[in-house]
């Protein structure tokens, strides 16, 4: 009697357990708000209520009366992306549209959607014009799981033996286009790492894509002009990358926030894409991507020292492979030359080549302010240069085995 008294109480748990799963709240959003903070300025504040188990990205479609009126992203901050249930708000400033020099907004009004989070963002570099945004899509991991677009993996790495959790999409590798035609970036959450040799806690708190893979050469003439079609890492200098000395005498980053040199990849790219936020990584979002939830010596999530495989030593010094490395990366040990992207394996989060292959621009300046920061290891240099947090300085003019990966940065308070 105990024990189908014991089986009826699981049966009962159970079908209560599945009640409470199908009772999911679906996102909604209600109480929105409009109000303008005239006299004291332009901004408008859109004040809303979310309800939702899951964070969510929220859409914001804005209208005059009954006339849509698009609104830049880079012209709203607040509660837009990854955002919990709550009372919220979103910022709009108007005096970066022209919609206040044009026109009286006297029937302004927004409808506001939740939207799941995706994992990656992919921007068509096919066909861009000035003016018109580029046309993108997004993956999501409902869609990922159901292999609508193709091979996925679920928890591919363990740090110290625990599963790092994450979805990655690896059918990326399978075709051309997306190292040709496409970009394909990855959505990183905010969050914390241990940072460098030393292992130092940091925060992350922006929010941000970056580049599945290294640019390549045929991503580069499709912004810059050219029908390249290699698949190898684009070399570039970083200002012709980036550049941003402005005013004279010169003023350079981090001075100049987002500014960059006209005629510079990544000002070409914003002005085709229409998309602001694009740029090169900090140093910090380069290694906290890079590791993804490892701290280890390479994102492999195993490897504590970057020795040979007799664990004696120091690889630097004797030419022996790295057992660690040579799944992960290219370098001089390997077969020391440079190789198209997304032939190794990729980290947690689905970026490849993040250890090795080609060095990679970051905005930062290395140490005393004349150079560069330059991550990720070479394929020509050992081992031990493409460990998790390692930079070099490199010289701004210089583009010899350096490339970069582009972040877009999401808005936020």
């Amino acid at each position: 009697m105990r024990s189908a008294r014991m089986i009826k109480m699981a049966l009962c748990l159970a079908v209560t357990g599945a009640a409470l799963r199908a009772q999911a709240v679906e996102p909604a959003i209600s109480g929105v708000t409009v109000r303008q903070c005239w006299p004291w300025s332009r901004h408008v504040n859109i004040d809303y209520v979310l309800e939702c188990d899951e964070e969510v990205d929220v859409a914001v479609s804005a209208f005059n009366g009954p006339t849509p009126l698009p609104l830049p992203l880079h012209s709203l901050s607040g509660d837009i992306f990854t955002v919990a249930a709550g009372t919220r708000r979103i910022v709009w400033d108007p005096t970066v549209t022209a919609y206040t020099n044009t026109q009286m907004l006297t029937k302004f009004r927004v409808e506001l959607t939740p939207a799941p989070v995706p994992l990656y963002l992919i921007i068509d570099l096919t066909d861009l014009r000035e003016g018109v945004p580029a046309p993108v899509e997004h993956v999501y991991e409902t869609d990922l799981v159901t292999n609508k677009w193709g091979s996925w993996e679920r928890d591919p790495v363990t740090n110290r033996g625990v599963a790092v959790e994450s979805v990655i999409w690896t059918g990326v590798t399978n075709g051309t286009v997306y190292k040709t035609d496409k970009l394909v970036m990855r959505r990183v959450r905010a969050g914390d790492f241990k940072k460098g040799d030393s292992l130092v806690l940091t925060d992350m708190d922006q929010e941000y894509y970056i580049s599945v893979f290294e640019l390549t050469a045929a991503q580069w003439d499709r912004i810059m002009g050219g029908t390249s079609s290699s698949m190898l890492p684009k070399a570039v200098s970083y200002n012709n990358a980036r550049g941003a000395v402005d005013d004279d005498p010169p003023v350079d980053w981090p001075d100049t926030g987002t500014y960059v040199s006209p005629g510079s990849f990544v000002e070409r790219f914003r002005a085709l894409t229409g998309i602001p936020w694009a740029d090169l990584p900090t140093g910090d979002q380069f290694e906290y991507a890079q590791r993804a939830g490892t701290d280890t010596v390479y994102h492999d999530g195993t490897a504590n020292v970057y020795y040979n495989t007799t664990g004696t030593l120091h690889e630097d010094n004797n030419g022996y492979t790295n057992q660690f490395l040579k799944p992960l990366g290219w370098y001089l040990y390997d077969d020391g030359t440079l190789h198209p992207v997304g032939e190794k394996r990729a980290n947690a989060w689905g970026l490849y080549d993040t250890q090795g292959n080609m060095q990679e621009w970051c905005i930062n300046w290395y140490k005393t302010g004349t150079n560069r920061r330059k991550a990720s290891g070479k394929y020509n240099l050992a081992a031990s240069h493409a460990r998790s947090g390692c930079f070099l300085g490199g010289t701004p003019s210089s583009s010899s085995g350096l490339g970069l990966r582009l972040i877009i940065n999401l808005p936020s308070e």
